[in-house]
């Protein structure tokens, strides 16, 4: 067998059994195929299931602009009363696996996005900033609040305060010290502040 054809067959592996091709139409943080899908989901549903009976919850919600907007854990997501406490009105649900635990109650936007180098994300910024910007008291969450919805958080900061990367993800993490976007999401927050450049020059050409 060709080399080539044959490494690639193997990058396209999915990374829970090793033996079938990864389902490219499955949305998830890892390569994997069909049947381990079905098998993990199962499992993570229980486990969220027995979590919830046994009453273990980790919540984690960080303040980033009092009164505005706040980044934390899905555990946080599923506690009414943290997120009333808040005064929380929007919930932006970074992830597809993710669940919208009190759909009457709040206003929700959720992203179909995994935590994998693979995903584009910064296709969800416009949305995602218009979100938060339109919304009242707005809860990010994916599921540890480290990656995902840091990224967009980030975004949103450098697209409203016309900062650099290193100024929102600095702000960010003095707010909460767990962040870390994946190297993509990092890479495409550096061109996103590109784009935000480009745009202030365009602004003040038209100014002048």
């Amino acid at each position: 067998m060709d080399q080539n054809k044959q490494q690639t067959q193997d990058e396209n592996l999915c990374l829970v059994c090793f033996i079938r091709e990864a389902d490219p139409s499955i949305i998830s943080d890892l390569k994997i195929c069909k049947e381990c899908f079905q098998v993990t989901s199962k499992m993570m549903n229980e486990f969220k299931q027995s979590r919830f009976m046994q009453g273990k919850k980790y919540v984690e919600i960080s303040e980033i602009i009092k009164d505005k907007l706040y980044l934390g854990n899905e555990d946080a997501a599923t506690s009414k009363k943290d997120l009333q406490e808040r005064g929380i009105t929007h919930i932006l649900v970074a992830g597809s696996q993710l669940d919208q635990y009190f759909k009457q109650d709040y206003t929700y936007l959720q992203l179909e996005l995994a935590d994998s180098i693979n995903e584009n994300i910064s296709k969800f910024f416009k949305v995602s900033n218009q979100f938060i910007e339109n919304g009242n008291v707005v809860y990010v969450h994916c599921a540890a609040g480290v990656s995902r919805s840091a990224t967009l958080v980030i975004a949103y900061l450098m697209q409203k305060n016309k900062w650099t990367f290193d100024q929102a993800f600095e702000f960010v993490k003095s707010k909460r010290q767990v962040i870390c976007p994946n190297s993509s999401f990092r890479s495409q927050l550096k061109e996103y502040e590109n784009i935000i450049l480009q745009s202030n020059q365009q602004e003040n050409a038209q100014i002048v």
